[in-house]
């Protein structure tokens, strides 16, 4: 049984008393892997069969059709090719229940406030169908390159990702988003299982001092939310000060009101506290939720639902935003290529019309509701990559690629497996496809790996080199 601090001891005897002893077992336990596929990357039932084809068994949750359990893994699931095509995330249950519980809507305005490494940021743009506008945020320009990474991996095309002080953004953005979601940073108390280290420097000081980040941020971010507009605060940890505290504070000093929290099937939780050690709260508080590791087997969450119930009278943004070199598919010099990949593979017009493009040394594509967005800064990313310019044509991108999928309708070759197994590790793979030299892309049981390049007696494999080789 690990040793803790007799602070953190009384902490986890108020909350949940008995369990107490429970909590703690749990400690630098494994819970495994939990899993969400990605419905940006084509059919779920498509993306499972490929992953269980690789040697995983995995089992259901009710939580949402898209998540699973792993409950066998013949190596780790960072390595599969699953996960480098972008068909899966891995992700704790708990912090899947925020995105859920926001559940924005194709075409809303969305805001991430503490966004990297990305985990939430990719399933709200999973749950918008990459409809609307997301904007990913991260104090920390380091992190926001594994927000950029993960973004990507996942194909998402309706964000950005930026990197300022999360303070900011309610000047800068007064009244602007559809839905929230802060996460603010945390003690991680909820996460002990799996980072003990955190029991070498919690105490309370420190959750105060983290609950005065917490509101600040708190109170950018609802100057930024329309009035109507839902936003959910949750945190990795279960310290009152951190979340009741400060949602109450919140409460008595502006126009937002607790919602109720929609039913999280397969999930036990508890009603937030109205009162803590003779401190009390609204009662409106019990609206919000608690999660505990040792009820789930998942990390310790907090979540509330919260709406603006007014408007904060915001002044007007004296900020002129970056112009950005966004053009249409129907503009020069972008339009030639956008032809030419309806030509080569039969993407619908009025598909690629759908997006923006930027042109240097690719070809980006973006949502044009996104493209259109003012920023004030300049982005860490500029949507997917869509191609190559070459003097006399063009290579679509692995990327695009994948994004595409089965909007692909010519020079598609759906390959057996040993045939796969040569593309993915670079081999050139001997077929008779015609004389035509040309670009083809390259299926497997319904799923899209990427590229390679016909010249008549082969196809030359352009696989994305990876620190490891793919086998299953």
């Amino acid at each position: 049984m690990p040793n803790i601090s007799a602070e953190l001891n009384h902490l986890l005897n108020s909350l949940i008393g008995k369990d107490t002893e429970k909590f703690i077992s749990l400690i630098g336990q494994d819970f495994g892997n939990i899993i969400r596929f990605n419905p940006l990357r084509g059919k779920i039932a498509l993306q499972k069969q490929l992953l269980e084809e690789q040697g995983f068994k995995i089992s259901p949750l009710p939580l949402r059709e898209y998540i699973y359990k792993v409950d066998k893994a013949p190596y780790p699931i960072g390595k599969t090719i699953s996960h480098f095509l972008g068909h899966i995330y891995v992700q704790d249950l708990s912090s899947m229940l925020p995105p859920i519980v926001l559940n924005p809507q194709p075409g809303d305005v969305v805001l991430d406030v503490s966004a990297a490494p990305g985990s939430k940021t990719t399933q709200l743009a999973a749950i918008m169908d990459n409809d609307g506008v997301l904007v990913g945020n991260d104090a920390d320009p380091k992190r926001t390159q594994a927000l950029c990474h993960n973004l990507e991996r996942m194909g998402v095309v309706n964000a950005h990702a930026i990197s300022t002080a999360g303070e900011r953004l309610g000047k800068l953005y007064p009244e602007t988003f559809d839905k929230i979601l802060l996460d603010p940073p945390c003690s991680g108390i909820g996460t002990l299982q799996k980072n003990p280290e955190i029991l070498g420097w919690w105490d309370e000081s420190y959750s105060r001092k983290l609950s005065d980040i917490q509101y600040r941020l708190f109170v950018s971010a609802l100057k930024a939310l329309k009035p109507g507009g839902t936003m959910v605060y949750s945190t990795c940890t279960i310290t009152p000060r951190e979340n009741e505290m400060v949602v109450d504070q919140m409460i008595r000093n502006f126009p937002i009101q607790i919602l109720p929290i929609p039913e999280l099937p397969g999930i036990t939780s508890h009603p937030g506290l109205s009162a803590y050690q003779g401190e009390k709260f609204s009662p409106d508080l019990q609206k919000s939720i608690r999660i505990y590791p040792h009820e789930n087997n998942s990390e310790g969450f907090y979540v509330a639902l919260l709406q603006k119930t007014d408007s904060m009278d915001p002044r007007p943004n004296p900020s002129n935003p970056h112009r950005f070199n966004w053009t249409s598919s129907r503009q020069s010099p972008v339009k030639k290529y956008v032809d030419m990949a309806h030509g080569a593979f039969g993407v619908d017009r009025k598909y690629l019309h759908q997006f923006k493009y930027s042109q240097s040394k690719t070809i980006n594509f973006i949502r044009k509701e996104a493209a259109d967005f003012p920023l004030y800064f300049k982005p860490k990313r500029f949507g997917l990559s869509f191609c190559k310019t070459l003097t006399d044509g063009f290579k679509l991108t692995t990327e695009a690629a994948l994004f595409f999928g089965n909007h692909l309708k010519k020079n598609v070759v759906e390959l057996g497996k040993n045939d796969l197994m040569k593309f993915l590790n670079r081999e050139n793979i001997y077929l008779d496809l015609g004389r035509e030299k040309v670009q083809k892309i390259i299926m497997y049981k319904g799923n899209y790996f990427g590229y390679g390049f016909y010249d008549g007696k082969k196809i030359r494999s352009y696989m994305p080199k990876a620190v490891w080789d793919f086998h299953w």
